[in-house]
């Protein structure tokens, strides 16, 4: 997961952003605090730190449900021929004002036109399914049971510790799978291979219908996160521009 963000903040660095003045693609800049968020996760865990772990997995989330809520509301309100930038993600980027709190951009999710064909598959409802891994997570936080003090002392011993353990990994990774699901949607181009630019580069003529080429290394996350789910897997692939290698 960490090195998927790596490689997706590196190749979204080269794209123009409409709608904010930052000089640089902002998505880039977020894809690379997530993944040095997971490595903090990463490391807490690995100090039988879980409890903390929890914590940061919220911190996760938010930023995950941000980085959408943000992709969602630019494609949706950005219009060059009436403004160069979009003022609610433009004052948040300068730090003038935040973003609405999260019960306000999960309806505002929920609502987008453009997450239609994914929603059946992601439950970010109010009270969906990712809204349990909020309340899990906040569990924690809170100290909502004497048992979450254990999980951040690895000197008890605790029985359920592995089974809390296999909680958070679940967690990381279904919050991982949207993430990357609405990037393959809203950014596809974040994804695409290196291939026509190259021939171009070389002042060889590109392969016709190469600039929409999958990336090897997004192919390669594509098959990892839905080989096993074909109802998403073929759901993507009807609502992305990209080309996958089996249909080139």
């Amino acid at each position: 997961m960490m090195e998927s963000y790596e490689f997706i903040s590196t190749s979204s660095s080269s794209f123009f952003q409409g709608g904010v003045s930052a000089t640089a693609n902002i998505d880039s800049i977020i894809y690379s605090s997530l993944k040095n968020t997971l490595e903090s996760i990463k490391t807490l865990l690995e100090i039988s730190k879980i409890n903390d772990g929890f914590g940061l997995v919220r911190k996760y989330f938010e930023g995950v449900i941000i980085d959408i809520y943000k992709t969602v509301y630019l494609r949706e309100k950005y219009d060059f021929s009436k403004t160069l930038y979009v003022d609610m993600i433009e004052k948040w980027y300068k730090g003038e004002k935040s973003l609405p709190p999260y019960k306000n951009m999960i309806s505002y999710l929920n609502r987008a036109k453009s997450l239609d064909k994914i929603r059946q598959y992601f439950d970010i409802s109010e009270n969906g399914y990712y809204n349990s891994i909020k309340d899990k997570c906040n569990d924690n936080l809170h100290y909502n049971k004497f048992v979450y003090m254990l999980l951040n002392n690895s000197d008890y011993y605790f029985k359920d510790r592995e089974s809390y353990l296999s909680l958070i990994l679940s967690c990381i990774a279904n919050i991982f799978e949207l993430h990357i699901a609405c990037i393959f949607l809203l950014h596809p181009e974040y994804l695409t291979s290196t291939d026509y630019i190259d021939c171009l580069e070389c002042g060889e003529t590109p392969i016709e219908g190469s600039q929409n080429w999958v990336s090897p290394f997004g192919e390669n996350l594509f098959n990892k996160l839905w080989t096993n789910k074909p109802e998403i897997a073929k759901c993507i692939k009807d609502n992305t521009f990209l080309i996958f290698e089996d249909d080139r």
